[in-house]
């Protein structure tokens, strides 16, 4: 993509893990990454982008993409799910509606969730307790019981050890956004 490095995952078994436990931000943290999705018909109901640590017996978050919900009836969208044994919550960004690369920046202060997609803010959610995530940072499928994988390109995924100002999240995106058009 114009330059740019990119991640092909199938869908099927493809992720990216690092294998052992990254020294993440305490509290305070952003996580920024291009992805563009292959298929937006899943065969599962799930897709994750990351995982930061697991969700079962730990405190982690993810990003990942819904087929639908419990109910059946938020098909295509996205969401940030946080906090111990996925009892913590899920703030949602929207619907996925196509191919296209988007970038995907979720921050975290404290309790405070904010949710961008091409730097326009989605959402903003309070989790129960401080997301600290443990465990290995996985791309492209869902750490606890190795499923739900990404199909599509990821590129630029990054963490930062402080939250994104608004501007910031712009900025990242004006910069990048001519790669991925």
């Amino acid at each position: 993509v114009n330059g740019t490095k990119v991640i092909d995952l199938d869908g099927i078994n493809d992720y990216i893990t690092t294998g052992t436990t990254p020294t993440y931000p305490s509290v305070n943290f952003s996580v920024e990454i291009w992805a563009k999705y292959d298929n937006l018909n899943y065969a599962t109901s799930v897709s994750y982008i990351f995982q930061m640590g697991p969700l079962s017996n730990g405190n982690g978050g993810c990003l990942a993409f819904a087929k639908y919900d419990q109910a059946h009836s938020n098909n295509n969208r996205l969401y940030f799910h946080y906090g111990n044994n996925h009892t913590g919550g899920s703030l949602q960004f929207g619907k996925i509606e196509d191919l296209n690369w988007h970038h995907y920046v979720a921050t975290v202060e404290g309790t405070t969730v904010k949710l961008y997609v091409d730097a326009d803010l989605r959402g903003t959610d309070t989790a129960p307790s401080n997301i600290t995530p443990t465990g290995r940072y996985d791309v492209g499928r869902y750490i606890d019981n190795n499923t739900y994988f990404f199909n599509g390109q990821i590129s630029i995924n990054k963490i930062y050890n402080k939250v994104l100002t608004p501007a910031e999240v712009l900025q990242n995106y004006n910069a990048m956004k001519g790669r991925f058009e």
